[in-house]
């Protein structure tokens, strides 16, 4: 429980270091996650907060720093932002897709990856969908 009055909480929600404070507590993060200054949803994303609204967030770095959280990564390689699928890369989601992306940046890091990186491949049938499934698997060095 925190020791701030509810007139302490009013008066920081005011401030930009008001707000940096109210995040580091905990306090009021469901109105801050919806917060003008995308670096206090930035803090928010990186407290762990809200990372189900804040994957929609029209900033490509606050929806970045949720990527590099692993969250829903699945959803988030189909992002428009270069920075974010690059996110999503660096966790070896998608790269079969995001080899092909139209950006050069997305492209380089897929292939780094795909360089340190053992692909197997392997055909069968999952229900409903056929088709081949990609696993990459990391060897140690």
């Amino acid at each position: 429980m925190s020791s701030l009055t509810q007139e302490q909480i009013r008066e920081m929600m005011l401030t930009l270091d008001g707000k940096y404070t109210l995040v580091e507590k905990g306090i009021n993060l469901d109105l801050l996650v919806k917060d003008e200054n995308f670096r206090i949803r930035l803090a928010i994303v990186e407290k762990g907060y809200g990372l189900d609204i804040l994957m929609y967030d029209e900033c490509p770095g606050v929806r970045a720093e949720v990527a590099k959280r692993g969250h829903k990564i699945d959803v988030l390689m189909n992002d428009e932002s270069w920075i974010v699928k690059v996110e999503v890369a660096e966790h070896g989601v998608g790269l079969d897709v995001l080899i092909n992306d139209e950006d050069p940046d997305v492209v380089e890091v897929c292939n780094e990856l795909k360089g340190v990186l053992k692909t197997i491949v392997i055909e069968r049938s999952f229900g409903t969908y056929e088709g081949n499934l990609f696993l990459y698997i990391f060897e140690e060095k």
